[in-house]
């Protein structure tokens, strides 16, 4: 086992001599050999491909910058659709408020119309009644007219009599005989 830990501690040694200045390594150089290393605890750690490591790295940090961006898409998102959904609960709350009002004025009208039954009803009725009064009226007047023209005939019939019988009496009671003896008559 020590002879194991020489060869590989040879082999970060001279791989760590080939490395360029400041631990970078240039894109077009070959991948270094697995490096070794020993923690503290005596325990050897292979460490893997600095390159690939970097690479995953990128890909990381692009793969969490997508996830940040589709995160704040999606938040926005969300708050359009809270406000939306606010929007569609006022909505609702008017329109509910808007049903209250046109039920409560169809109720009106259904009350009206069940009274525009009756007093159309009511007024075929008193149309009937009208009528029937007029029809009357009509027979009174033509009864008082008729009336009024017998009252006529009668006092002129009355009238026609006591001219009658006036007249008959001027001429019958001069020929009665009685005559009366004035105070001037016996000269």
């Amino acid at each position: 086992m020590k002879r194991t830990l020489a060869c590989y501690l040879l082999a970060a040694a001279s791989a760590a001599s080939a490395a360029p200045e400041h631990g970078r390594v240039p894109a077009d150089a070959a991948p270094p050999p697995a490096q070794v290393s020993k923690p503290r605890g005596g325990q050897v750690v292979l460490l893997k491909d600095f390159n690939e490591v970097k690479q995953k790295n990128l890909e990381l940090k692009q793969k969490l910058a997508e996830l940040e961006n589709a995160r704040k898409s999606l938040e926005a998102e969300l708050a359009g659709l809270r406000a939306g959904r606010e929007a569609a609960e006022s909505n609702s709350r008017s329109l509910g408020a808007e049903n209250e009002r046109l039920m409560a004025e169809l109720a009106a009208i259904r009350q009206t119309s069940a009274n525009a039954l009756q007093i159309e009803a009511e007024r075929n009725r008193l149309r009937e009644t009208l009528a029937t009064v007029e029809r009357d009226l009509e027979a009174k007047r033509l009864e008082n007219q008729a009336l009024a023209e017998d009252s006529r005939q009668r006092w002129f019939l009355i009238g026609a009599g006591v001219l009658a019988g006036g007249f008959l009496l001027g001429l019958i009671a001069p020929q009665l005989g009685w005559r009366r003896r004035s105070s001037w008559d016996s000269f």
